[in-house]
């Protein structure tokens, strides 16, 4: 992902297989929730755009959604705070072993 600059703070939620409606919050607490991504400000160290990754352990998240022999899976990203000029490049799910 790439992130506009380091002075801002960014947070999001990942979903996964989750049947979001519109106009409901999800909320951390759903089955289906992968985890959060946020980036603390640090300042004026860096005003230009910086790349950032993060992983999220799925295994047991898609062994309890049924999912694990699925080709595809439905990744959802929740804005929290400070995603305006936030950009996704690539989402990779590696299957685990069963």
């Amino acid at each position: 992902m790439e992130l506009s600059s380091t002075t801002k703070f960014v947070k999001f939620d990942v979903f996964i297989n989750d049947n979001l409606k519109e106009g409901v919050v999800a909320m951390p607490c759903s089955p289906e929730y992968a985890g959060g991504f946020a980036q603390i400000p640090h300042g004026d160290v860096n005003k230009m755009p910086i790349s950032s990754a993060t992983t999220f352990g799925l295994k047991e998240l898609l062994q309890d959604t049924n999912m694990t022999d699925k080709e595809y899976a439905t990744v959802t990203f929740v804005p929290r705070k400070g995603c305006e000029d936030l950009t996704i490049g690539q989402i990779t799910i590696i299957n685990p072993e069963p």
